[in-house]
Order: C-alpha cells, then sequence, then structure tokens
C-alpha cells in the first residue's frame, strides 16, 4: 500500500501564488489612477513659467505592462487551480 508523504505541489504553494496574484492584480488599478490623475497633453504649456514641455506623455507603457503581469498572474492562478 502507497502512503503519500506530502500534498500535492499546487496545493502546498497556493499561499504562494495567491499572494503574488493578488499584488500583481492591484497594480494596474494604481498605475491607472496615477497616469487618469497625470498630465496627457503633449506638449505641456506652462504659462506662468513661460515654459512648453515636450514628451511621449501618450505613451502607454506605464499602465499597459502592469495589466501584462495582472494577465500573467491570472493565468498563474488559473493553472494552478487546474492542477489540483
Amino acid at each position: 500500500m502507497k502512503t503519500k508523504v506530502q500534498d500535492a505541489y499546487s496545493m502546498r504553494s497556493t499561499p504562494q501564488v495567491i499572494g503574488a496574484a493578488r499584488d500583481a492584480i492591484g497594480m494596474p488599478g494604481h498605475k491607472s489612477r496615477t497616469e487618469l490623475n497625470g498630465v496627457g497633453d503633449n506638449p505641456i504649456f506652462l504659462p506662468q513659467e513661460q515654459l512648453t514641455l515636450t514628451g511621449a506623455n501618450f505613451q502607454g507603457t506605464p499602465v499597459s505592462l502592469p495589466m501584462d503581469m495582472a494577465g500573467a498572474a491570472i493565468t498563474m492562478v488559473s493553472v494552478l487551480s487546474d492542477a489540483a
């Protein structure tokens, strides 16, 4: 008769995977709020200082990278639940 020495790896690693996924899923919301409260015009005019700034303020990378990470986290949790 065979006995199990320990639970399946997917069961033992659930807290670590869920914790990391929870952090990753929360990041896009934080970054989105930051970007929505930021300056998105290009160029930016600061008339009081008689200054015009140009940049890539339209670039979506600050939001897209956390969204990609959230997608990967959701996939990891899904794979973990499939293996249980």
